[in-house]
């Protein structure tokens, strides 16, 4: 599971100790493409502080005291961390250089030179006209000696489009693993009126035989029982949700705890769980 709008040391304390072992957090972007701070904004999620925030490199370092073994700081259940890039009106060359600066901003802060912090992360773009943000971030990788690290990188579009779209995306890029598929709306629309078809087609592309352009299927916000047993139901990989300690105690109900579990890190993020 993931917990939504991690974006200050506080909150993502909390989140932690309520037992998530994802976190989402909102990374802005000035106009020319720099990464400067986890930061929403309004409008966000109903029942939500929206303005938390941090500057980009200390939130990197804190996250890699957080999940580094041997840290006073480490916390053995955070593996999954989703950049959620708010890439809104970036220009292409901004875009571009958007790609290249995280890369070196998580050489920097985050692995800092000994690459023994352990997470994975999943680089998030709104649109696919952005894509242009995966490619120099993959290729700045490469070309600063951190190649080794894509093992720990996944890609998500979050624009909820046609798949059969994005997997053309994807083809252009040159990435056909570590890639998740997401589909939702913000808690304050009811699951109701958004509906499972897009999530149920994602799940059924995701188990075609030898499909390569999904591997994790996640929904967004379920905040609600309903929602989560319904995914559940449909068989996604995690949920966004604003109540961690809400979505584990579903998980753990004799109904589900015999077929799901919270992941750990014995489990690949990037590998389709096969039952």
């Amino acid at each position: 599971e993931f917990a939504l709008m991690v974006n200050d040391f506080e909150i993502l304390k909390s989140y932690l100790d309520e037992g998530a072992n994802g976190i989402e957090s909102d990374i802005t972007f000035s106009d020319e493409g720099e990464p400067e701070y986890t930061f929403h904004g309004v409008p966000c999620d109903c029942r939500r502080w929206c303005d938390r925030s941090v500057g980009i490199g200390e939130y990197l370092q804190h996250l890699s005291d957080l999940t580094t073994p041997g840290n006073p700081k480490f916390r053995e259940n955070l593996l999954v961390v989703v950049l959620d890039l708010k890439l809104n009106g970036l220009s292409q060359d901004a875009l571009r250089q958007g790609g290249l600066r995280l890369a070196d901003k998580l050489a920097a802060h985050y692995w800092t030179g000994n690459r023994k912090a352990r997470a994975y992360f999943i680089i998030s773009v709104p649109k696919t006209s952005e894509s242009e943000f995966m490619r120099t971030f993959r290729k700045e990788l490469d070309e600063i000696n951190f190649g080794d690290m894509s093992a720990k990188i996944g890609f998500d579009f979050t624009d909820n489009g046609d798949f059969k779209e994005t997997q053309k995306v994807y083809e252009g890029l040159g990435i056909s693993e570590h890639i998740w598929a997401s589909d939702g709306i913000t808690n304050c629309i009811p699951l109701l009126l958004r509906g499972t078809d897009r999530l149920e087609d994602l799940t059924r592309q995701r188990d075609e035989p030898g499909y390569k352009y999904i591997d994790k299927v996640y929904a967004w916000t379920y905040d609600k029982e309903t929602s989560v047993v319904k995914a559940l139901e449909l068989g996604v990989d995690g949920v966004m949700t604003n109540y961690a300690d809400f979505v584990i105690k579903v998980l753990n109900k004799p109904e589900h705890s015999s077929k799901y579990r919270l992941a750990t890190y014995d489990d690949n993020p990037f590998e389709k769980f096969t039952a």
